[in-house]
């Protein structure tokens, strides 16, 4: 049993890996058991271990969310931290988000992003403006791009 669950493991982490590749958002639309699409009992080990079809296919979407977040299977979820914003007089929405900050250069990429975070965390990503005479976008930044603390 071990070894089947290590194996369905390695499935899924590979389907967390592609999902996120190409921008695939797992729902019961978009993630399919092999039975759906093809005559066969595949994956029946699944189905059996995991209380049937409808039940495995909740699990394999919830799980590949999981894997796509960063999330291993003793750890509860996690969000990171990520953010939108804007500078008065920059006429751009920055992204901040795994320790860098991107700016967008089309409004489809905003779109997209946003739907994506909403889809995965189940609410908005946060968005600010901030103006030049109060630079809390430089505030933000400066801890992304400074040297870690190595002792205290």
């Amino acid at each position: 049993m071990d070894t089947f669950k290590a194996n369905e493991e390695k499935a899924l982490q590979l389907a967390a890996q592609k999902c996120k590749q190409y921008g695939i958002v797992p729902s019961e639309s978009t993630i399919m058991l092999h039975q759906e699409v093809y005559a066969t009992a595949c994956p029946h080990r699944s189905v059996e271990v995991h209380g049937g079809a409808s039940a495995t296919k909740a699990y394999f979407v919830k799980r590949i969310t999981e894997l796509m977040n960063g999330k291993t299977e003793d750890q509860e979820g996690e969000e990171t931290m990520q953010c939108m914003f804007t500078v008065k007089g920059k006429g751009c929405v920055y992204w901040m988000h795994d320790g860098v900050v991107t700016a967008l250069a089309h409004p489809d990429e905003l779109k997209i992003i946003q739907q994506v975070y909403k889809d995965n965390f189940g609410h908005d990503m946060p968005c600010y403006s901030w103006g030049k005479n109060a630079p809390w976008h430089v505030r933000l930044m400066n801890p992304l791009y400074r040297e870690p603390v190595k002792s205290i």
